[in-house]
């Protein structure tokens, strides 16, 4: 869950229109131990790059909504010089490759900001969950499964709501790109047949801006984006609260490595059944804060770090002035 050797991370945003959205995904948790501030650093990057691909998108429109596309000119002499009539219902489409490229980064980086987040749950409520799979479908079993969950309904209610509103298009926007490499919802700059047909065109002006189709809508494809983010932040911050990262709770204490390595298990048989046995000894810890009982293990196995309670080992009869 970490390095035997110490390592600080600090988050760089790389522009500050995200700062403002960092604090409010995480106004109300606090995070105290280690694994805690990575799993917090991998979400606010994910939201990060998220964040970036919105504001590349609407630079790029930007700059293509006051400048055009450098082939335009010879489009619209073309369509204006044209002969023939095209169904007045069809499509004309100027495609932005870049764009479509920010557009398909969005949905790639909705999707993974959701399965970053749900590591932070399986921490909390010790859980296997490690992405947000099904379209939540499996968070939600595991949630309502799990005994350690003081505020279950909420929970459900918030994720169900939020697939219901928002988290259900993205995904099948998603999956259309991801599974198929082909995105038919989304359009670029647009103009239809009857527009073209009365061969007056100027500029980009004439054309519609990109948008994606919701739900069978087409909307604006920068609105939808901005619309997604903002809800993201909302969802986030609702999620974490949930997740209970409240002052002064202990730390968590895990029997296994991320690794896959178990560094105790209860015996199952004979007069000690029931007692926790190490796998190996001794228990290699790194005391982080002894006045909060707070420690981390260091595998054997692949020497990362997991976040201990050094009174649950107390408790169980080994001695914590072993550790280090």
């Amino acid at each position: 869950m970490g390095s035997a050797t110490d390592r600080y991370i600090l988050l760089g945003a790389a522009h500050g229109f995200v700062i403002s959205d960092f604090k409010s995904i995480t106004e109300g948790s606090v995070f105290l131990f280690e694994r805690e501030h990575e799993l917090q650093n991998v979400l606010l990057e994910a939201y990060l790059e998220l964040a970036f691909a919105v504001d590349r998108f609407d630079a790029a429109r930007a700059d293509i909504l006051n400048n055009g596309t450098p082939e335009l000119a010879e489009y619209i002499r073309q369509i204006n010089a044209a002969t023939f009539d095209i169904a007045p219902d069809a499509t004309v489409e100027l495609h932005a490759v870049d764009l479509s490229t920010y557009f398909k980064i969005f949905l790639l980086l909705a999707k993974a900001t959701l399965d970053k987040m749900v590591p932070l749950y399986s921490y909390c409520y010790y859980d296997n969950i490690k992405q947000f799979s099904d379209k939540g479908a499996r968070l939600i079993r595991a949630i309502k499964n799990n005994k350690r969950i003081s505020r279950v309904p909420q929970f459900i209610k918030l994720i169900e709501d939020s697939k219901r509103e928002w988290i259900d298009d993205l995904i099948y926007l998603r999956d259309d790109y991801a599974h198929y490499s082909n995105l038919p919802a989304y359009q670029n700059f647009t103009m239809r047949g009857d527009r073209v047909n009365q061969r007056r065109l100027s500029s980009i002006q004439d054309f519609t801006p990109p948008t994606v189709s919701v739900r069978g809508v087409q909307i604006d494809a920068l609105d939808y984006m901005v619309s997604i983010k903002a809800k993201m932040v909302s969802f986030l911050r609702e999620f974490l609260l949930l997740c209970e990262f409240v002052p002064g709770r202990r730390p968590r204490h895990y029997l296994h490595c991320e690794c896959g390595y178990v560094f105790a298990k209860r015996l199952m048989a004979g007069e000690n059944k029931g007692k926790l046995a190490l796998t190996s000894e001794p228990l290699e810890m790194i005391v982080k804060d002894r006045a909060l009982d707070y420690a981390v293990i260091v595998c054997p196995k692949c020497r990362q770090t997991t976040d201990t309670d050094i009174k649950f080992w107390r408790e169980e009869g080994f001695d914590s002035g072993a550790t280090r």
